[in-house]
């Protein structure tokens, strides 16, 4: 990217985050686009896919800003 104008930084990364100890896994994702679709799924049987977008705000102009967020989710260990 070290060519690439500021105005022109697009990108998106997602990562997961384990915590065996609490039982505790964060999805994180963060991106410079306009929007990024973001979808995961539990290994249980019984789950079901989510999936979902998400956005700048309105007021940022893609390539030049970033938002980053998170979801926590709690799981029985076995």
């Amino acid at each position: 990217m070290r060519n690439v104008t500021r105005d022109n930084c697009l990108a998106g990364v997602i990562a997961l985050v384990h915590d065996a100890d609490s039982g505790c896994v964060e999805l994180i994702w963060a991106h410079s686009t306009a929007t990024m679709c973001i979808g995961y799924m539990s290994s249980k049987p019984s789950a079901s896919a989510k999936a979902f977008t998400s956005s700048l705000p309105a007021t940022s102009k893609p390539g030049s800003t970033v938002t980053a967020q998170a979801h926590s989710f709690r799981y029985q260990r076995q």
